[in-house]
């Protein structure tokens, strides 16, 4: 019996319709998920770059959440979105250069809670973030958003986005439905 190959979402004609398109792309793809899908955007041409540093961040690299810089029509962003179900990573846009996303992002990469104790923060999971901005304070939010316009994570059913932004009340969502126009 031959399996029926998935539906493919054709999520840049949706994040292309529902966007900020002037801003920049980024994908914080991470590793733990697929490890060589670190080494498949810089084989794409793509700048890429661990958001850890130092010995910690070699020892963690085919882990570790990873920076691209993309476009929604490259190479890297067809495997990307062929893959959009499977928890690979997550999309934002930027009003700011790749080196400003990577030292912003990075902030967020350890949490304390109320005991002082660390913990990884795993916000590139799109499961994870789908769940925290909604909860966050506006504060919290204005402090995670920072210069990034828009995030974007795979739904539940892996066939549709999520698209969080900042307001001054909070975070604003929105899901782009397959098969829908956004906007």
């Amino acid at each position: 019996m031959v399996e029926a190959a998935p539906n493919k979402v054709d999520l840049a004609r949706l994040l292309t319709a529902s966007g900020v398109s002037a801003t920049p792309w980024y994908a914080v793809i991470d590793a733990a998920q697929d490890s060589g899908s670190p080494a498949r955007a810089a084989g794409s041409g793509l700048q890429t770059q661990s958001l850890y540093e130092g010995s910690l961040g070699q020892q963690l690299d085919d882990v570790a959440p990873h920076l691209v810089s993309l476009t929604l029509r490259d190479e890297f962003a067809g495997w990307l979105f062929d893959n959009w179900g499977g928890n690979h990573g997550i999309l934002l846009q930027a009003r700011a250069g790749f080196q400003e996303i990577r030292r912003h992002l990075r902030k967020f990469l350890m949490v304390k809670d109320e005991a002082g104790k660390k913990y990884r923060f795993r916000y590139y999971d799109p499961r994870v973030l789908r769940t925290f901005l909604p909860a966050c304070s506006p504060a919290e939010a204005r402090d995670f958003f920072g210069p990034v316009a828009c995030y974007y994570a795979a739904n539940r059913d892996g066939r549709s986005a999520l698209a969080f932004s900042w307001r001054s009340r909070g975070v604003a969502m929105r899901e782009i439905p397959e098969g829908e126009p956004a906007g």
